[in-house]
């Protein structure tokens, strides 16, 4: 990602090597992990960052983005547009302290994401997956305008699949 996004409550961001304390915290905190797996050791994290790096600067418009609350500057969690699990298919995503959770900072910062990926990098489609039994995550990806199209199989594990077109998002952002 290129460029900052701003919402009525956040900005997105570059992630820095400032962060990597909060990435480390959402890698190993048991609650934010409930549908990820076990906690990651600090290897883990630290691949994470050089993937966000790697993929922040190779000029595709895609990313990973810290999202940081405008009036306390606090950072909150990862956003990200990125492939999803080596597919063609291009992801949006989200991870959150939990200290943030249920104030609508994962819809805004991903209904945000999706508008730049569609009008900014022009995707064809989005995509997002979450555990199925996860149904916060699931609501925040209905908010924003995905369909549930089913499960499928990525990350090792069946997931609940979310599929938006741009032509779709245009055709609700009309209205």
């Amino acid at each position: 990602m290129n460029k900052d996004i701003q919402t009525n409550r956040l900005r997105l961001r570059r992630i820095t090597t400032d962060d990597y304390m909060l990435i480390r915290h959402l890698d190993i905190d048991p609650e934010v992990k409930k549908y990820l797996g076990p906690p990651s050791d600090k290897s883990v994290t630290d691949q994470r960052m050089e993937k966000i790096k790697k993929r922040n600067n190779d000029g595709s418009g895609l990313g990973y983005c810290m999202g940081e609350e405008l009036i306390s500057g606090k950072a909150i969690g990862w956003f990200v547009l990125n492939n999803l699990d080596g597919s063609e298919h291009i992801e949006i995503g989200y991870r959150l302290a939990t200290d943030f959770w249920g104030k609508g900072y994962a819809t805004e910062g991903a209904r945000a994401l999706l508008k730049y990926g569609f009008m900014n990098v022009i995707l064809k489609t989005i995509v997002g997956v979450t555990h199925p039994e996860n149904v916060p995550s699931k609501r925040v990806l209905e908010k924003i305008g995905l369909v549930e199209k089913g499960l499928r199989y990525f990350y090792q594990q069946d997931v609940s699949y979310f599929e938006l077109t741009r032509k779709d998002y245009i055709d609700v952002t009309k209205n």
